[in-house]
């Protein structure tokens, strides 16, 4: 962990599985996932169980690639990316190496990427499915915008999924990563209070603000939470991070929440971290009492 002196960054360090696991693991679990796609594609004549297909194994690759994060310990952004990057380029590769394998009865094993390319001209001339009930096959220019937006969608999904399961703050001091310790209930704007300029200083870190929050009623349209994590071992690595909710009608008329990150893993200590889940805890007994009377 590098301390600015407000906020977490990570250190930039590289733990040694990192490169083993993610090549014989994760690498292994991508082409799998890749060879088991192709069959799907190649039989399945149903284009929206495709698209689940896809989905799915874009989730795989995207899980793939948390996996050799966490247990790699990789604390680099930028190697992350680019082991995101290589992940999505084997899982297309994969695919495509199998497909022609199957495309070709079984009787090719094409892997050398130059030749992959020199056959998409004859397969895109002949085609190899069809739309509708006519049986007309999509060739030429259509199949291969189809073929780009399947890479497109493919790698879109991965990076959503590999966001949605990244970890998040690492401990160096134990070496390893954070976990959630405390979520707070709906936390109210203070009456009067400018909006506006209040969210601003939560964003700068202003630890005042936030020390200054009530819990607020259920049925509110426009309330905060906030979220401690900390070190599953120790105290020496708590991060606070608040977010905004605001519900609001969509164009059907039904409600809707709008969530914006206000302020991310802000470093704080252990009896800030202790104020505030008393303060919390008392607050949502004096409401609950209140409630009851």
């Amino acid at each position: 962990m590098r301390d600015s002196g407000k906020f977490y960054h990570h250190s930039g360090a590289v733990g040694a599985l990192f490169v083993p696991r993610g090549i014989v693991l994760d690498g292994t679990a991508i082409v799998l996932l890749g060879i088991a796609y192709a069959y799907v594609i190649r039989y399945c004549p149903f284009i929206y169980l495709n698209v689940i297909a896809l989905c799915g194994f874009a989730g795989g690759v995207g899980w793939a690639i948390s996996d050799a994060v966490r247990n790699g310990k990789c604390r680099n952004r930028v190697i992350h990316v680019l082991a995101g990057m290589a992940a999505i380029l084997l899982a297309l590769y994969t695919t495509w190496v199998a497909w022609l394998l199957i495309f070709s009865g079984h009787q090719y094993l094409i892997l050398d990427p130059r030749h992959i390319w020199r056959l998409l001209p004859p397969i895109a001339a002949r085609g190899v499915w069809s739309i509708g009930s006519s049986g007309t096959p999509v060739t030429g220019i259509l199949l291969y915008i189809a073929r780009a937006a399947e890479a497109v969608g493919l790698a879109v999904v991965t990076v959503f999924f590999a966001r949605l399961t990244a970890p998040g703050a690492f401990c160096e001091r134990c070496g390893k990563w954070g976990r959630r310790l405390r979520d707070s209930d709906r936390l109210a704007f203070a009456s009067g209070t400018d909006r506006k300029a209040f969210v601003k200083s939560l964003a700068m870190g202003d630890m005042e603000a936030v020390l200054g929050l009530k819990p607020c009623a259920q049925d509110c349209l426009d309330w905060l939470t906030v979220e401690i994590d900390s070190c599953p071992s120790c105290k020496d690595l708590l991060l606070l991070s608040v977010s905004r909710h605001v519900m609001t009608p969509n164009r059907a008329g039904e409600p809707q929440i709008k969530s914006t990150v206000v302020m991310r893993n802000r470093l704080i200590d252990l009896p800030t971290c202790t104020r505030l889940v008393e303060e919390w805890s008392t607050a949502t007994g004096e409401a609950t009492a209140a409630t009851a009377g």
